[in-house]
């Protein structure tokens, strides 16, 4: 176990020092469970802070938070708030996370966003602050970057495209500058009580990176949650049980090396028509 932190540790401290951040964006509470991607038809605030697609359109403000322990290392706990307010044709996103033990290594994230849509389409601004804390073993270390997101919506499908790193930010003045990254995000509108969906990303240097899941209605307030996406292989699953217009979600994760992660969250939706 402690050979799994030291590892992770070493990358971590290897890609801040000398390359290009990974820039890990806010947390989503059912991503683990579907293969990293969107529910675009139905999204919590964190996943339209991820992928700028407009909420369902009675919600006007809603919010999501939670926590995650990934390879099951405390060290790499992680929380996330996040909420979305909608009025007219706008909508405010926003969030937070912080991955790490403090007395360790901390990644906090803050994302902000504003969604304007009209008719089909939805295009959305982002600013994401991403910063990294070594408890004074070494200097912290900051970045911002901007991204864009463009989304259509039609009668049997939702698709989101997402181009982070458009300032090309560099951590320190030496680092190498993040390449722009385009995510995909996809929802096959079917049946109510079926969801499928689907992610692609790609990035220069990088491999491309897939994703697909599957969600079912098993009943009025309980879906079941399955997939797996590449770079690395892993698999997920879970279960959202709903109450009224809240939800409480729990996801697992399994990394064929690394073990499982286990995340759990929570959606209140405040304010609807």
């Amino acid at each position: 176990m402690r050979d799994k932190l030291y590892i992770l540790l070493f990358l971590i401290l290897f890609s801040a020092s000398g390359v290009a951040a990974e820039t890990s964006l806010i947390a989503s509470g059912r991503a683990n469970g579907i293969g990293q991607t969107i529910v675009l038809s139905n999204p919590m605030a964190s996943e339209q802070l991820i992928s700028g697609v407009l909420s369902n359109n009675n919600i006007t403000l809603q919010a999501d938070f939670g926590y995650q322990r990934k390879y099951n290392l405390k060290e790499l706990d992680e929380i996330y708030t996040a909420f979305s307010y909608h009025f007219k044709s706008y909508t405010i996103v926003a969030g937070m996370s912080q991955l790490g033990d403090p007395d360790l290594y901390t990644q906090k994230e803050i994302r902000i966003g504003l969604l304007y849509s009209k008719s089909i389409f939805t295009i959305g601004n982002f600013i994401t602050s991403e910063s990294h804390d070594f408890n004074n073993r070494y200097k912290s270390l900051n970045q911002l970057s901007y991204s864009f997101s463009f989304t259509i919506k039609q009668k049997y499908f939702i698709l989101s495209s997402v181009l982070e790193n458009l300032d090309r930010p560099s951590l320190t003045e030496t680092s190498p500058q993040d390449e722009v990254k385009l995510t995909m995000y996809g929802e096959l509108l079917r049946a109510n009580k079926y969801k499928t969906t689907l992610m692609f990303s790609t990035q220069k240097g990088k491999q491309n990176k897939f994703g697909v899941g599957e969600t079912v209605e098993i009943s009025q307030t309980a879906s079941l949650m399955f997939g797996f996406s590449t770079v690395p292989t892993q698999f997920g699953g879970g279960i959202e049980l709903k109450w009224k217009k809240n939800a409480v979600i729990y996801n697992s994760l399994y990394h064929p090396v690394l073990g499982l992660t286990h995340s759990v969250s929570f959606l209140m939706r405040i304010i609807d028509h």
